[in-house]
């Protein structure tokens, strides 16, 4: 806007053709010239010396909105992103661009923590589920390539995961890797049912006899209508809808996986 108002002055001068009127302008706009003398030397200060910091500023909060619900949980990132925007949206910015850094600063530390917290446990839950796996793909198909294939889907989650910076990202890795161990587990239980195939006339050894698994989520089996357990009656009620389920499961010959 400062940049237009000068365009526009400056047009007006440039339109006269002949020195007297050039010096009528002038004194005619001389109170608007004026004003806008003194935003010029700010104008011309940050293009020369401060845009590197806008653009780092700029930047810098668009990179920490990918965990802005996440920051602006922690008080000293909430107040520094809100004062980043308040420099940001300013209409003249240039006196309080010097706190750029501190601000950027405050905002970093917070976010390299969460980043580094959340990927920890990210990885581990990822590991997790990728120990289990190996044990079932190797208990169904030993050594085989069958074996490292069951793996591969994992192991990709877990390579993106190193480089991810999205805290809601990493939680939907997590997500991915449960329904990729899903998947994985439905995969090698119905090889262990499948008579195995003859090669070059030879027949291979069936794999091992591998029950299937039931997903039992003990949230789900809350009394009807409650949210909390508030009584022994609820307790009670609670533990033997669960015992139920569990030996429900145990009786169809399945294990029990529980979430």
């Amino acid at each position: 806007e400062d940049i237009d108002t000068g365009m526009l002055l400056t047009k007006k001068l440039l339109a006269e053709e002949n020195g007297a009127a050039f010096i009528e302008r002038v004194n005619a706009l001389k109170n608007d010239l004026k004003d806008f003398s003194d935003t010029f030397h700010d104008l011309e200060h940050f293009y020369e010396h401060q845009r590197p910091l806008w653009d780092k500023l700029r930047m810098s909060l668009d990179r920490f909105k990918l965990n802005r619900l996440e920051l602006d949980r922690d008080p000293q990132a909430a107040g520094a992103l809100r004062r980043m925007g308040d420099i940001l949206g300013a209409k003249s910015p240039y006196r309080v661009l010097k706190e750029a850094d501190d601000l950027i600063r405050k905002v970093d530390e917070v976010n390299v923590k969460l980043i580094a917290e959340n990927r920890a446990q990210a990885l581990a839950a990822v590991d997790k589920h990728t120990a289990m796996i190996v044990q079932e793909a190797a208990a169904a198909y030993g050594a085989s390539p069958q074996a490292i294939e069951c793996v591969k889907p994992l192991q990709r989650i877990r390579q993106d995961l190193e480089r991810q910076d999205s805290l809601a990202h990493m939680a939907q890795a997590v997500k991915e890797a449960e329904l990729a161990v899903e998947v994985g587990l439905k995969g090698i239980e119905e090889t262990a049912k499948a008579p195995p195939p003859a090669k070059n006339g030879t027949v291979r050894p069936p794999a091992p006899a591998i029950k299937p698994h039931s997903v039992v989520k003990p949230a789900d089996l809350m009394p009807s209508g409650k949210s909390f357990l508030e009584t022994t009656e609820d307790v009670e009620a609670f533990l033997k809808a669960l015992r139920k389920r569990l030996e429900d499961t145990i009786a169809k010959n399945e294990r029990v996986q529980i979430k």
